[in-house]
């Protein structure tokens, strides 16, 4: 089996490349040198990512919709580039910039790869050489910690105490694969599995502190933790206690502001939006040492909200970048907007600027308190992808 992996992936997507998987490379440098010919939907579309990157033509954005439909468009390509050379000896599927084939022998294997590399660097990508391996068949259809996990037999409500000690149970078990295997969403499989459990009052607790442990050990899970919590809580009746979920969310905010690990902090200021959970001035110090806007836009709604209190969040690294001149069209153009609509700060180049006007009398906004509610939890779902036929399914 050849399992490869793209090395940085949407951090080093070739914009230009865009055009190239829609309409071929050749038509679309034939559209350079007639500069008078109307532009493509794959040239619209290359432009609008660097718009959204400072005009810069690698990397897009991770994380927006858009980004997907973008990255598949460009892996879409690659596949029919495979097929066309090796259909009769594909067999396996692509998700996203993942693939798993397999062959009949080495040697088949060792060219399809060969290809492959080829083929995404003509797309100006390339494999992650980390990740990507021949391995001799067979191999389990499971990882042995899912199959450990899966197999683990929680009691009913019937057995309030049984329940409580089958919970303590499986996410020691959890936590111990984890511990041993780092790379493996291993707590976030464990939190999916219990999302539909019926807990007992007796053994809420329990459940509850396994749950933030879980954050604590690994604060990525964030998203999967929440949303067990919110939907166990409400199949059951129960409410989460905000004061240990308060303690691993500021202990999150602390620790991850530091070393600038965005996605974490964003999920538990919006947590702490959620549910109404104050944030410590410990934690609020650290925020502004990031320049990300998404966490920006949060903890000044946070701190307009009366969860940070006044004049202990620390904005004035946020104040310099609006009062740039470009900072209506630079990278933290966002953060300027909505600061500006919403007065928690003030950017003269947004004020100043007749689209952004027009927008703000508009009532435009791209940030919606109204979302701040733990059901948002519930609509959160995977991303498909893959024009390889799937012979595992």
């Amino acid at each position: 089996m050849l399992k490869a992996d793209l090395s940085q992936f949407y951090p080093t997507l070739y914009t230009h490349s865009i055009p190239w998987a829609l309409h071929s490379k050749a038509a679309s440098k034939s559209v350079l040198k007639n500069k008078a010919k109307t532009k493509s939907l794959g040239d619209n579309i290359d432009l609008f990512h660097m718009y959204m990157n400072d005009g810069q033509t690698h990397g897009i954005a991770i994380g927006p919709d858009i980004s997907h439909i973008t990255a598949e468009i460009v892996m879409a390509a690659v596949d029919q580039q495979l097929l066309h050379r090796y259909r009769s000896q594909i067999c396996g599927f692509r998700y996203i910039d993942d693939f798993e084939l397999s062959f009949e022998t080495l040697s088949e294997a060792e060219t399809v790869l060969g290809g492959l590399q080829s083929i995404l660097s003509t797309f100006e990508l390339s494999l992650n050489s980390r990740k990507t391996q021949i391995v001799d068949l067979p191999l389990g259809l499971e990882d042995r910690w899912a199959i450990d996990l899966n197999k683990f037999v929680i009691r009913n409500k019937k057995s309030p105490s049984g329940q409580r000690n089958d919970f303590i149970s499986y996410f020691s078990t959890a936590f111990e694969r984890a511990s041993t295997d780092p790379a493996s969403p291993i707590l976030r499989y464990a939190l999916a599995r219990v999302q539909n459990e019926n807990v007992d009052p007796k053994g809420w607790g329990a459940f509850c502190n396994c749950v933030l442990g879980a954050i604590s050990a690994d604060a990525s899970t964030l998203p999967a933790a929440l949303a067990t919590l919110h939907k166990v809580a409400t199949k059951g009746g129960h409410s989460i206690p905000k004061g240990p979920l308060g303690q691993v969310l500021n202990s999150v905010i602390s620790k991850h502001s530091i070393t600038g690990d965005g996605n974490e902090v964003a999920w538990a200021l919006w947590a702490s939006l959620a549910w109404s959970i104050p944030i410590s001035a410990e934690a609020a110090k650290t925020l502004g040492l990031m320049e990300d806007d998404i966490v920006a836009i949060l903890a000044l709604d946070a701190e307009s909200s009366g969860l940070i209190d006044a004049n202990v969040l620390d904005k004035h690294a946020w104040s310099l970048l609006l009062n740039e001149d470009d900072a209506h069209i630079a990278e933290h153009w966002l953060l300027s907007y909505e600061a500006t609509k919403r007065r928690w700060l003030s950017c003269s180049a947004v004020k100043n600027c007749t689209t952004f006007s027009e927008m703000m009398n508009a009532g435009v906004s791209f940030y919606s308190r109204r979302r701040n509610n733990p059901d948002e939890l519930l609509k959160i779902g995977s991303i498909p992808g893959g024009r390889l036929p799937n012979f595992y399914a």
